[in-house]
């Protein structure tokens, strides 16, 4: 008990700190980013602007800087915390297995970074695709918005909003399709946490009455099971959002 408490406590202090720096870089990054962008803009030349819509422009400084700003840092900050746990829950099993676990866990790892690999690049390919798809909905909207009186001068409500409905079912299949992905990930993650689990069960009831694993080993061991896949699965998620962020 001692030394859980020890490692919960070695765990809280390293989660403030680990937070103290991320807000700190977090608030440094989001200055820069958007000042080094302001002054790239406002530099451009007139041509810039003549090629390049209207609505893309509004995109950087809007979304794109939002997920600068909140999701990228918050992913980062996640990832790494999630990464540590994940790294603690396999050690504790190993030790409570008294490196028993260690078995399983390199087949175990090597077909988690197979699935992550895939997972990381078709979520990387659809994010650019659902980004590709957002930029025309700015752009129309603005252009409306701009000539509002020309439009209803010439009665042209419905084209518009027609249009605008299917640029946003456009926009909605990618977003579809990074649920599907996410469900397809947790499907095979859960198997494999299901077999980290049955391991465990089995290891109890094989090591019943020769004492060779105290049942209080087993019982740690077998807690951190049933969490460990969930936070892998937390672990890949946060790591393709900062993947598509980052790119």
């Amino acid at each position: 008990l001692n030394g859980y408490a020890g490692m919960i406590m070695v765990s809280l202090m390293f989660r403030t700190v680990s937070r103290t720096l991320v807000n700190v870089h977090r608030n440094n990054m989001c200055a820069e980013y958007h000042s080094l962008l302001l002054t790239k803009v406002l530099q451009s030349p007139v041509s810039f602007f003549d090629v390049t819509p209207i609505g893309r422009i509004i995109n950087r400084f809007s979304q794109d800087l939002s997920v600068i700003d909140d999701l990228l840092s918050h992913s980062i900050g996640q990832m790494v915390s999630v990464g540590g746990g994940c790294i603690a829950a396999i050690a504790a099993i190993a030790g409570a297995t008294k490196g028993t676990f260690l078995l399983l866990v390199i087949p175990l790892i090597y077909i988690y970074s197979l699935f992550d690999a895939y997972y990381r690049a078709s979520n990387t390919a659809i994010a650019r695709i659902e980004s590709v798809t957002r930029s025309p909905i700015y752009s129309d909207f603005s252009q409306v918005l701009a000539g509002t009186t020309t439009v209803r001068a010439y009665k042209c409500e419905s084209k518009y909003i027609d249009r605008l409905e299917q640029y946003s079912n456009q926009n909605t299949i990618p977003g579809v399709m990074q649920l599907v992905s996410y469900q397809w990930l947790s499907i095979r993650l859960d198997i494999l946490g299901s077999i980290v689990t049955l391991f465990m069960g089995v290891l109890a009831v094989a090591s019943k009455g020769s004492g060779f694993i105290p049942a209080g080993y087993l019982g740690v061991g077998l807690s951190y099971a049933i969490s460990m896949m969930s936070l892998l699965k937390y672990y890949v998620t946060t790591a393709s959002q900062v993947c598509v962020y980052g790119v």
